[in-house]
């Protein structure tokens, strides 16, 4: 083999070498790009589940206020019917009590004022 022979020779393995060394770098990168839009995907999937979380949270949070609210307004309620009730028991009572202490004072002084009557008829 002479040198031209031989140096054609080295230049088709050079460019045979090179090929292959393209297509592993472009196998590599479409490996790459693969792995980016998996990533890309998984990234957007993660985003998503964390939108969906904070709409699910903001959900429970709105139904909590409102259950809460309702509580507090039938705990309100409940209390001031309570105080109400009381505070027209006690009144009831007073105005009773009130009635038959003057009934009872009422008969006291008529008993007197007829035995009083009584006396001074005499």
């Amino acid at each position: 083999m002479n040198s031209e022979e031989l140096w054609k020779q080295r230049t088709q393995d050079d460019i045979e070498n090179n090929k292959s060394a393209i297509k592993e770098h472009e196998i590599r990168i479409r490996k790459l790009e693969e792995s980016n839009i998996k990533m890309e995907l998984q990234l957007n999937e993660i985003s998503k589940g964390q939108v969906e979380l904070k709409n699910l949270m903001y959900e429970t949070q709105k139904e909590n206020r409102k259950s809460d609210e309702l509580m507090m307004n039938k705990v309100t309620d409940a209390l001031t019917s309570t105080f109400k009730s009381t505070i027209q028991t006690d009144n009831n009572i007073k105005l009773t009590d009130r009635k038959e202490f003057w009934g009872i004072l009422g008969t006291i002084i008529g008993i007197g004022v007829m035995i009083a009557q009584y006396f001074f008829s005499k």
